[in-house]
């Protein structure tokens, strides 16, 4: 309910067409100049270590001709446990990347 009341933007993750729409969709809110905030794991679990990204992100970027700038949340994990609502308290440490221009990667 949280997510929906900011605006947030769903892509598929599971069938392939559809995240292909949603990237196209999700790229036309990016060319109107709101900003867009993706978690590329696409998933959160307890499971220490990087998930294999989900590509949605950078084809709207993509096309969108808009910057990716990364960002790493650390701490997390601990905090917000996958089995319950309610996150403890812990350290987070928020490191932001220089901007990827991934349109002009791709010539």
């Amino acid at each position: 309910m949280f997510l929906k009341r900011i605006g947030a933007e769903y892509a598929e993750r599971f069938d392939k067409q559809k995240g292909v729409e949603d990237a196209r969709r999700i790229a036309s809110t990016a060319r109107e100049d709101r900003n867009l905030l993706y978690f590329a794991e696409g998933t959160f679990t307890r499971i220490p270590g990087l998930r294999p990204f989900h590509m949605g992100a950078f084809e709207a970027a993509v096309e969108a001709k808009v910057p990716v700038v990364p960002v790493a949340i650390r701490g997390t994990r601990s905090m917000l446990r996958d089995v319950s609502l309610f996150p403890r308290r812990g350290t987070i440490t928020v490191t932001i990347g220089k901007p990827i221009e991934p349109h002009k990667m791709l010539g």
